[in-house]
């Protein structure tokens, strides 16, 4: 079952469908789980009621890291490597320009920044022909690292998966301040409800990508009190256009971080 996207709501109701929506991808296909559905619930708390194979879920989800001040000028680079790689007739599948903490992005047109794209479209044109290809690092410094990746065949653009995120330990370190300020809140705020259902997963969105998945699950480790919560589930993503939040403006991935059933971690 996908939840349908109410226009009469905001965008936080928005991302909560998003979210919603990559949990049940998850569960039915890449844990296979029979039976799956999800209801909105207007009198939250929880946001969601979900059903999994007979067993009833309440779903709850937050947003973290939305800090997107460096977004507009990865997004003038990527659309210049689209433009470019169309105009030459290499744009051959979605690719996305990753933008890890706070590389320095050159000015526009300087010959740095023209060096990187040029190092972009090399890579969109060996790449062209293949479904999907391995990361290329186009350019690092101490404070960040810009890659580009080949995801898929179908369709021709280019996405920005960005943030303003610290580097590294720092990085780390802040994510796991992050996550653990938003497990914490959302504890406090469903203590009383916790009475009427026990069994409760927690969506966490990061819209704008803080860190790879490897990091978050680095900085997860060190949060307490995961045991409130039958599962936590990440949702990373990035929205093209802020106010019109559709599935082919997103590119998204959802990954367990936690989860009281082992059956519900992928490959275990």
């Amino acid at each position: 079952m996908i939840i349908k996207r109410n226009t009469k709501k905001s965008n936080r109701i928005d991302e909560e469908k998003l979210c919603m929506n990559f949990l049940l991808d998850y569960l039915k296909h890449k844990i296979g789980c029979g039976e799956v559905q999800a209801k909105r619930e207007s009198n939250d708390p929880p946001d969601f009621w979900l059903t999994v194979d007979g067993r009833k879920f309440a779903v709850e989800v937050t947003s973290i890291a939305k800090n997107a001040s460096y977004f507009p000028s990865c997004k003038r680079l990527a659309k210049y490597i689209e433009m470019q790689a169309k105009q030459k007739g290499w744009l051959s599948g979605k690719y996305t320009l990753q933008i890890l903490g706070n590389p320095k992005i050159q000015k526009v047109n300087s010959k740095d920044w023209k060096e990187v794209a040029e190092n972009a479209l090399g890579y969109i044109h060996q790449t062209m022909n293949l479904s999907r290809a391995d990361i290329n690092i186009l350019y690092k410094d101490s404070k960040g690292v810009l890659k580009i990746e080949k995801l898929a065949k179908n369709e021709s653009y280019v996405a920005v998966l960005a943030s303003n995120a610290k580097f590294e330990g720092p990085m780390i370190e802040e994510l796991g301040k992050l996550l653990q300020k938003a497990i914490s809140m959302k504890i406090s705020n469903l203590s009383g409800f916790r009475s009427s259902c026990s069994e409760i997963i927690l969506l966490l969105y990061d819209a704008y990508i803080y860190a790879d998945i490897i990091d978050v699950r680095q900085a997860f480790r060190d949060v307490a009190v995961t045991d409130f919560f039958h599962s936590i589930f990440w949702v990373q993503g990035l929205k093209r256009n802020a106010r019109s939040l559709l599935e082919n403006d997103v590119y998204a991935k959802g990954y367990i971080l936690f989860t009281k059933d082992k059956k519900w971690i992928e490959n275990h």
